[in-house]
């Protein structure tokens, strides 16, 4: 689904005036990490590793291990042996959903499952959508590459979950992703638990999406009260303006490395305080920086 309502469209590049920021260094260094697993491979003590992550993110030498835990995908007390078998049974599953979208079947499990359209209206638009992916991700035979992998994953996951199928958007939280990762199966595991914490905003009627944005409009007229009263006058007021960044977790104001450094805080702090709301502040704070940039 294009969210062309109430919501309006809004594009697939990233905004190329958003300066890229300084690097921050990781709070979870290699060295830390290493001290952090047992000799099975099992995380000691999880408190310590998100506060770890929270302090700075994370060293990306290390990032493609650490991710799966702090995503959930692995349970802190796996082993090794039982994390790689997570990855074998979701590789198991994304090749029996590739197989699927050739059959001839694909299109009755996909509208018996709850889909609101045909599975092949679903894929023409992912294909739209991702070729008009952020244009500053790779080139040539790379980028290529690139978007084929993020077509395929795209339509396994809208056959996964039928109900909620493809929608604007996802193509935006799963390219960290595939640029993290060669192997589609981490991507897809990986892919596959963020949704399961973010369905809610993809599915009809966008519920969630309309609290966190009125939350949003809260916390703006506590923080600048002559800017919330700015935002009401010019018909602004029911937080539409954030939408965006709250749908794909600020992934287009942010270039790639930062969005890496920004995901695995907001996970991290997520696992130590409960909750989901901890990106609402992200995107005040994002209005506020602007307002005074002004």
């Amino acid at each position: 689904r294009h969210y062309t309502n109430t919501m309006g469209a809004f594009s697939c590049t990233r905004d190329e005036s958003i300066p890229v920021l300084s690097p921050v260094p990781p709070g979870l260094t290699s060295r830390r990490w290493e001290a952090l697993l047992d000799i099975s491979g099992r995380v000691r003590d999880g408190v310590s590793l998100f506060q770890s992550v929270l302090g700075g993110g994370v060293a990306p030498e290390v990032r493609p291990v650490v991710w799966p835990f702090l995503l959930g995908c692995y349970p802190l007390e796996s082993t090794s042996e039982q994390q790689e078998h997570a990855v074998t049974e979701c590789e198991s599953s994304l090749s029996s959903l590739t197989r699927q979208l050739d059959s001839e079947g694909a299109a009755s499990r996909f509208a018996e499952g709850g889909a609101d359209e045909e599975l092949a209206v679903a894929i023409r638009r992912i294909s739209l959508d991702v070729e008009r992916t952020d244009p500053t991700l790779l080139s040539g035979d790379a980028r290529t590459t690139f978007l084929g992998r993020l077509g395929r994953l795209l339509a396994a996951y809208a056959l996964l979950d039928p109900e909620i199928g493809y929608c604007q958007g996802m193509s935006d939280l799963l390219a960290p992703f595939l640029m993290l990762y060669p192997d589609d199966g981490r991507a897809f595991m990986c892919f596959r638990a963020l949704m399961a914490r973010v369905r809610g905003n993809f599915a009809q009627g966008q519920e969630p999406m309309m609290r966190q944005m009125a939350t949003v409009m809260e916390l703006v007229t506590r923080m600048d009260a002559p800017l919330g009263a700015h935002l009401h006058t010019i018909g602004a007021g029911d937080g539409v303006w954030s939408f965006r960044m709250l749908l794909v977790m600020m992934r287009r104001e942010m270039a790639m490395q930062e969005v890496f450094s920004f995901w695995e805080v907001l996970w991290s702090g997520q696992a130590l305080f409960g909750g989901t709301k901890a990106l609402l502040p992200a995107v005040v704070a994002t209005l506020m920086l602007e307002r005074r940039q002004q």
